[in-house]
């Protein structure tokens, strides 16, 4: 049975099997079609590795119900929708196969990510997309449903975040009340502010419009001061790639040259202020697996999750017990198995050790200089 398809774009390259890996040799990208096409499919589960060909992704098809989608990257770019995309998309729903949407994007709520999805070309109902916002907001409910939980929450981040949070029940305090203190406080004028003893949760969320001293450090101080108070961070993304025409290093065809703190770069402020580590309600974190199990009574194990960043979205899949489909634009043939190899065999220390293959992703994009043309 599949485990793990890896795709380069603009066409797959490698299929990798349940039971462990083996890398096909490795060959220039020109060559790689030619090499597909001469070489004989090997038997079904006798090899660990093999290129794709149109039978090997029949049988993905025919083992799969449902597919779970990142978004960015995945189905569409700051620049526009993804060629071939909502097309894919639609013959998937057409063969009867389910489609969910999974985004680490915190800073919007569900209807808003729909919009941002019709607005490419794809349609989605809401109930199939889950965000990163609202998974924080269902981690909080059901923890208040269970009586685990019971207080107001302070957000650092964007008003997206807290409406989803106030949509679940919960008292909210932050969101887009925080831009009205920016650069009003000194430090001085901080440690005079009045804590709210009620306050037992602070979310840290991506945040452009109003992430500031101030919210950071009344997260801290609540976490610091609040005894029971917990720390949530709605995804764990280090930073987010732009192309910048600035940057020393030049853009690849479809490779990031720079990047803006994300989620986890925030919330790694507020860490490494209080020394606590934060709760993940986005991917790599299995609870929108387990939510979309519920909500539509679907089969994990016929389920592939579709992404492009490993240490979330191939992480996601490994920890959910699905396939994952694993797309990447940027490396060379070597290197992206080395990448896949590494996520796939130790998926569960994949966020520990991000830091670590994000500088091997960076050694290897310039090492490829020479083979990829």
């Amino acid at each position: 049975m599949i485990r793990a398809l890896v795709v380069r774009a603009p066409g797959i390259v490698g299929i990798a099997r349940r039971g462990g890996l083996r890398a096909p040799p490795w060959r220039p990208r020109s060559s790689l079609a030619a090499a597909a096409a001469a070489e004989p499919e090997p038997a079904w589960g006798t090899h660990t590795a093999a290129h794709a060909t149109h039978a090997n992704v029949a049988q993905l098809l025919a083992c799969t119900d449902n597919f779970v989608f990142d978004c960015d990257g995945v189905l569409y770019t700051p620049e526009g929708a993804i060629e071939g995309a909502a097309v894919a998309l639609a013959s998937l729903r057409a063969a009867g196969k389910g489609c969910f949407f999974v985004t680490n994007n915190a800073a919007a709520t569900r209807v808003e990510l729909q919009d941002k999805l019709r607005s490419k070309g794809i349609e989605a109902d809401v109930s199939e997309i889950f965000g990163a916002a609202y998974l924080t907001a269902c981690y909080l409910r059901q923890r208040a449903e269970r009586g685990e939980f019971s207080g107001k929450v302070y957000v650092a981040g964007a008003e997206g975040l807290a409406e989803e949070l106030r949509g679940a029940g919960l008292t909210v305090i932050g969101g887009a009340e925080g831009t009205s203190k920016l650069g009003q406080y000194s430090a001085a004028e901080m440690a005079a502010v009045a804590i709210d003893p009620e306050i037992k949760a602070v979310v840290v969320g991506m945040d452009v419009a109003g992430f500031c001293y101030y919210t950071m450090a009344f997260a801290c101080r609540c976490l610091v001061e609040n005894a029971g108070c917990e720390f949530i961070n709605t995804n764990p993304d280090l930073r987010f790639p732009i192309a910048s025409a600035s940057a020393a290093d030049p853009v690849f065809e479809g490779c990031e040259s720079s990047y803006l703190p994300e989620a986890g770069a925030l919330a790694a402020v507020v860490a490494a202020c209080t020394g606590r580590v934060p709760t993940v309600c986005g991917k790599p974190s299995p609870l929108a697996m387990e939510l979309i199990c519920a909500e539509h009574g679907i089969d994990r194990k016929r389920t592939a999750m579709v992404g492009d960043t490993l240490y979330t979205d191939i992480a996601f899949g490994a920890l959910s017990s699905t396939f994952f489909c694993f797309f990447f634009y940027f490396l060379t043939f070597s290197s992206a198995f080395f990448c896949f190899f590494f996520y796939f065999l130790a998926c569960r220390e994949c966020v520990r050790r991000a830091e670590h293959v994000g500088a091997q992703r960076q050694h290897e994009r310039r090492s490829c200089r020479g083979c990829c043309g």
